[in-house]
Formats: structure tokens, C-alpha cells, sequence
């Protein structure tokens, strides 16, 4: 079961959201680096990340049981009512961890929230405003960091 959550969040992927986070923040205060803000913002974006690769696939669900049956959900290594819950749980956690960096990341890690639900659930399917909702949310997980260390 682990490793098909594992492959369902798209683990090895992960360190691309956290190569975000780790840029914006070293660009914005690069004499000051806090380790504890640094902790929770990597935490925050690697759960944020793999709420929208595993929402992708609950979106994704019946298609998958066609073209891709021997992914995590539609194979029966995880439920979907697991992979919704999980999904969830990942959210709150990148909330709450953004929240304990600063509000305003908290903030900011709403909004990337509001951006994996759209690209997930309307503009995916457009290559246009897709490109641009998945822009969006790879600059906000940057400017979260950056900003949130400002002020």
C-alpha cells in the first residue's frame, strides 16, 4: 500500500515543488536563513504537490481504468475513497504548515489550493489556459517562500 501511495503522489517528483520553495526562499533572504521556516515550507509544498498529483488521478479515475489500469487507483491498490481522504489530509497538513511559516503563506498556499482544483477539474483539459493554471501554480509555491521571508 505504501508504495502505491507512492506512486500515486508521484514521490521522486516531489523535489521539484520543493526546488521551489528552497529557491524562492534562498532568493528573498540569503543572509537569513531560518531552518525552521525552511522545514515547514518544504513540508508544505511537498504536501500541496502530492495533493495535486493524487487529485489528478482521482480526476482522472475512469479514464485511467481504461488507459492505465495498472495505476494505483484504478488497479485497487488504493481506493479512491482512501486516495480522497489521503488527498485531504495533505491538504491541511500544507495549510497548516504554510500557516505556521507565516499567514501570508498560509495565504498564498490557499490559493495554490484554489489553482490544483482548477487545473484539475476545468482547465486541464485546455492546453492553453491549463499551461497557464499550471504556470500559476509553480509560481505561487516560488513566491510563497519568497515573500512569506519579507517584512
Amino acid at each position: 500500500m505504501l508504495i502505491a501511495l507512492a506512486k500515486l503522489i508521484r514521490l521522486p517528483l516531489i523535489f521539484t515543488a520543493v526546488a521551489d520553495s528552497l529557491t524562492g526562499y534562498l532568493l528573498s533572504s540569503p543572509f537569513e536563513v531560518e531552518f525552521s521556516k525552511i522545514i515547514g515550507l518544504v513540508f508544505a509544498s511537498a504536501c500541496l504537490y502530492s495533493a495535486g498529483m493524487l487529485f489528478n488521478d482521482v480526476v482522472d479515475f475512469e479514464k485511467d481504468r481504461k488507459w492505465h489500469p495498472t495505476r494505483s487507483l484504478p488497479s485497487g491498490a488504493v481506493s479512491l475513497q482512501m486516495a480522497v481522504v489521503f488527498g485531504g489530509i495533505l491538504i491541511i497538513l500544507g495549510l497548516l504548515l504554510g500557516y505556521m511559516v507565516r499567514f501570508h503563506t498560509f495565504v498564498v498556499a490557499f490559493i495554490v489550493v484554489i489553482l490544483i482544483f482548477s487545473y484539475n477539474g476545468i482547465f486541464k483539459g485546455n492546453r492553453v489556459l491549463g499551461s497557464l493554471n499550471m504556470g500559476l501554480l509553480r509560481f505561487a509555491n516560488f513566491t510563497s517562500v519568497s515573500v512569506s521571508t519579507v517584512g
